[in-house]
This record gives structure tokens, C-alpha cells and sequence, in this order.
């Protein structure tokens, strides 16, 4: 985006949430300067202290929704996903994946996500979509038997300024007994660990995961799309008037 493109952009982000734009603007700054720099090394891990006031998480469908949610609450989830996830696991190496919908503080939110679960020594994934829709992030999660669980940042329905996070397992939205006990533990954190996105991008902590060609196959497969076409097309040709 163009400088005045990108200004617009975080007057609109500050005023939803301050924390997103000042996280944009760092995460600009960090790319400049690894442009420049080139550096190798993750710089130390941050480690955010949280207070009691933090919102208190309840489960709602395969996940959480909330108009208050900020950063930190998405780092807290974060967090408890990997040390929930990873005692599942019995040490086998951690995978996460990550995506986001088009609402304007999704991407703040999943790169958040992202860089605390990969300072907490997770592989990530992040999901090319840019945004992804969930049936997109469900097919990744199960296209890719590595991950073991999708965190899909979205409020689904909900109005604008709300947002919050699905969890997404083999494709599907995760079972209660495992949200539940996410939140739970999320209610519990008095701090999360994050470092640089750029940095961890540089360091291969956190990668990219594009299955937009494999999710067309399956579509097709299933739906049979150039037949569907051909019907569509023959019952508008008979029906002029009709508008699909």
C-alpha cells in the first residue's frame, strides 16, 4: 500500500485498537530493518506480564468471541493453546496453524498468535489467505496431517468490532472438552512469551502454508463445478428473467 494508503489504514486501527496500530507500526519498523540488516538471530524473547483484570474468557462455538478482546488476550490464548497442545503431545514436535478473516484487527490479532506460539517453540504455519474464510483454514488443518490444531482468528457472525478465535482440529471445529480447557488455562496465565514476527519469519519459526490449489481440487471433486456450471448456464438460457 501506498504511505497515505497505509496512514488511513492505522487512524482506522487506532481507533478500533490502539495496540493493533502501534503493533503495525513496530512490525513496519522491524521490516526495514531486517531489510537492511539481514540479521539471523531471533533478538530475546518477551515475556508480557498480565494483570487481574484481564477478560476472563467463556466458551462459545468451538472458541471465543468478544467485542473487547486485545492483544494480550490473543497472546494469553495463544499461550495456553501451545502448553495445553504440547502436554497432549508427549513430545512430539508442536505444530500450529494460523489464519485470519477480513475484519480490520484480524491480521494484528493472528500475528500475534503467531509469534507467541512460535516463541514458545511451536512450528507455525500460517495460512495463506490473506484473509481465509474457515471452511479454508478447516481444509489446511486437515490437508496438512503436521498440524494439530487451527487457531482461525474471526468473530464469525458477530458485528465488526468484535473478533475472537476458532479452534480447528483435522478440519473440524475442535471438541468442547478441548476449548474448554484452553480457556480455562488462558484464564489462569500471568503472563505469555512473544518475540519479532519478522524475526521469527527470518529464523523459518514461522512459515508459510498456501493450499488455495489443493482446496480448489477438492471443491471440484466434490461439488463438481464445470457440471454445476453447465446447469447453471442451460437453466439461464431457458429462463432469462431469473437472476442467479
Amino acid at each position: 500500500t501506498s504511505g497515505p494508503e497505509r496512514l488511513r489504514m492505522l487512524r482506522f486501527l487506532g481507533a478500533v485498537d490502539p495496540d493493533i496500530a502501534r503493533q503495525i507500526v513496530k512490525e513496519l519498523a522491524l521490516t526495514r530493518k531486517g531489510q537492511k540488516t539481514r540479521r539471523a538471530e531471533v533478538r530475546a524473547v518477551e515475556t508480557v506480564k498480565l494483570t487481574k483484570k484481564e477478560y476472563q474468557f467463556e466458551i462459545s462455538t468451538s472458541g471465543v468471541r468478544a467485542k473487547q478482546l486485545t492483544l494480550n488476550d490473543f497472546g494469553r490464548v495463544a499461550q495456553a493453546t501451545v502448553e495445553i497442545m504440547k502436554a497432549k503431545s508427549k513430545g512430539t514436535p508442536l505444530t500450529v496453524g494460523v489464519a485470519y478473516d477480513a475484519r480490520p484487527t484480524s491480521k494484528g490479532f493472528a500475528d500475534r498468535v503467531a509469534e507467541t506460539a512460535a516463541a514458545n517453540d511451536a512450528t507455525v504455519l500460517y495460512i495463506e489467505g490473506d484473509p481465509s474464510p474457515t471452511p479454508f483454514a478447516g481444509f489446511a488443518g486437515s490437508a496438512d496431517k503436521n498440524i494439530a490444531i487451527v487457531l482461525q482468528i474471526t468473530a464469525s457472525h458477530n458485528p465488526l468490532e468484535w473478533n475472537g478465535t476458532k479452534f480447528l482440529v483435522n478440519g473440524w471445529p475442535a471438541p468442547d472438552y478441548l476449548v474448554k480447557e484452553i480457556l480455562a488455562q488462558a484464564n489462569q496465565l500471568e503472563s505469555y512469551k512473544h518475540a519479532p514476527l519478522v524475526e521469527l519469519k527470518a529464523q523459518g519459526k514461522i512459515k508459510t502454508l498456501d493450499p488455495a490449489a489443493d482446496y480448489e481440487a477438492r471443491l471440484d471433486r466434490v461439488f463438481k463445478l464445470d457440471e454445476l456450471k453447465k446447469k447453471i448456464d442451460a437453466f439461464k438460457s431457458q429462463n432469462p428473467d431469473f437472476a442467479l
